[in-house]
């Protein structure tokens, strides 16, 4: 993975080059991105049976189905085990290492004379699964004329040289007397919940949550499932959330699932990581509290209460120096190499005629999905978040676009406007022509005009906190803001 940080007027501004993952069959990321997989359920505009070839001593049937109209027909006999060839049609082998459970439902197809002792089995060209018995893990203990659920652990059918984590057939045991069975819903699921595994203080404003597996973003990403909380700071007596949640998910190896690895399956780290609302005090004492978090399965996350002391001096993993060459009395050169996945809300880019562009991994650079509401020059752009993003340009226009739409704000210039700026509190301002300034308070309905020291064209804002601003514009001019009022410093 590349990294290019540009900084300008203390913008930090991260490009984010996924070449990694664009190498890696789709399989492979399929346990870390996405939720429950469906291996089989028969039906069309689902994941029917991909072509009849793709079983072996069974076949894909409507004669009976626990939902919908399809199911498989295992015709066991006794040399030969029934089985579903999941590399094939066009899929690819199926990394399952990193589910908790193989899931079907099963039934006997005669339900007077069921299979004695059906098994179950997972296999690719160099490795099998432990074999297990259903009856160890089929509902109520019987195989019988009802469909029945079975829920096998992928502990149970891992081995110390497999992980299961390229999965071509699942198989069936043979049966004494080829007693037919019927298997349908075939799921490979996580029913364990998120967990927490570090927090880690980036800087007296940035805390960085790693966890176990990929919570779901759309939950994650609402501030309201985070709290800061200390009884030696007083800014933070009361719970405070944070202003904005940023996400990075990343390869760490290919050391593959559990226990051994052999598949080469690659293993990923998932990070929140939130903007704090206030500075963290030196030694001070803090607790964040998470709750409400789910991962893609649903399975919710329990409340989780975490102990901070915000250390300066700790030594930070994010500041690395470099020596250029290989003498030692060459020069050395210190960076800072912290990442704090989409936090901020992207990249944004616009131009004339409202031009509007959104960086989005892995298609690149696409317009706006939804109209834009007018057709005037935009000049600069400013995102809080992936759904509070503000746009400004040419006669006084300012778009909002709030994660599904773009609207035009009302605001009390027709003057070009040319830079906006917000601090980590969400407090906004906007610069431009004839010495305009537009200012945005936390929770505000409108923006409103502020004096300032002059009427020259002002092109670039930048605002610390409430407290410290800065403007600058055409000959030479410099503002400050002081929490009160604009000042000329030129």
């Amino acid at each position: 993975m590349s990294k290019k940080n540009v900084m300008k007027w203390g913008r930090l501004i991260t490009l984010t080059a996924f070449a990694l993952f664009t190498l890696l069959p789709p399989s492979a990321l399929a346990t870390a991105l996405a939720a429950d997989q469906i291996l089989y359920d028969g039906e069309p505009g689902s994941v029917p049976l991909a072509d009849p070839s793709c079983v072996e001593y069974a076949a894909d049937t409507t004669e009976a189905a626990h939902g919908g109209s399809h199911s498989l027909r295992l015709l066991a006999d006794p040399w030969h085990s029934p089985g579903l060839n999941l590399y094939c049609g066009g899929y690819p082998r199926r990394n399952l290492s990193g589910y908790d459970v193989i899931e079907f439902y099963m039934r006997a197809a005669d339900a007077e004379n069921p299979p004695a002792s059906p098994t179950f089995r997972a296999n690719n060209w160099y490795a099998s699964s432990n074999v297990v018995s259903i009856l160890d893990h089929i509902e109520g203990g019987v195989l019988d004329g009802d469909w029945r659920q079975v829920q096998i652990p992928l502990s149970a059918l891992q081995t110390a040289e497999w992980d299961l984590g390229d999965v071509e057939f699942l198989s069936w045991g043979p049966d004494s007397q080829s007693r037919a069975s019927f298997v349908d819903d075939i799921v490979a699921r996580d029913v364990s919940p998120p967990e927490l595994q570090q927090v880690m203080i980036e800087s007296h404003r940035y805390l960085r949550l790693r966890f176990a597996e990929r919570f779901d973003p759309d939950v994650a990403r609402d501030p309201a499932h985070y709290a800061v909380i200390s009884d030696t700071d007083p800014t933070y007596v009361s719970p405070q959330q944070p202003t904005s949640v940023g996400f990075e998910w990343r390869v760490v190896d290919f050391g593959g699932g559990t226990p051994m690895g052999s598949s080469g399956a690659p293993r990923l780290r998932f990070d929140v990581t939130l903007r704090l609302p206030a500075p963290l005090q030196p030694s001070a004492s803090y607790t964040l509290t998470v709750e409400g978090l789910t991962d893609l399965s649903g399975n919710p996350m329990p409340p989780t209460d975490v102990p901070l002391v915000f250390d300066p001096n700790a030594l930070n993993p994010n500041v690395k120096v470099n020596q250029v060459g290989y003498l030692p009395e060459g020069p050395k050169w210190g960076y800072v190499g912290s990442y704090l996945g989409n936090l901020g809300g992207g990249l944004w880019a616009v131009g004339d005629d409202s031009t509007i562009l959104h960086w989005q991994s892995p298609t690149g650079w696409t317009t706006t999905q939804y109209p834009i509401p007018n057709t005037q020059s935009l000049r600069a752009i400013y995102p809080l978040t992936e759904y509070d993003v503000w746009a400004i340009g040419d006669a006084g226009t300012v778009i909002h676009w709030d994660g599904a739409d773009w609207q035009t704000v009302s605001v009390p210039t027709s003057a070009d406007l040319y830079d906006v700026h917000f601090t980590p509190q969400a407090e906004g301002w906007i610069v431009g022509s004839g010495g305009n300034i537009l200012h945005w308070e936390p929770g505000a309905a409108a923006w409103e005009l502020v004096a300032a020291p002059t009427t020259a064209t002002l092109r670039g804002v930048f605002a610390a906190d409430a407290n410290e601003a800065w403007a600058v514009g055409d000959g030479g001019v410099f503002l400050s803001w002081d929490g009160g009022a604009w000042t000329d410093i030129s």
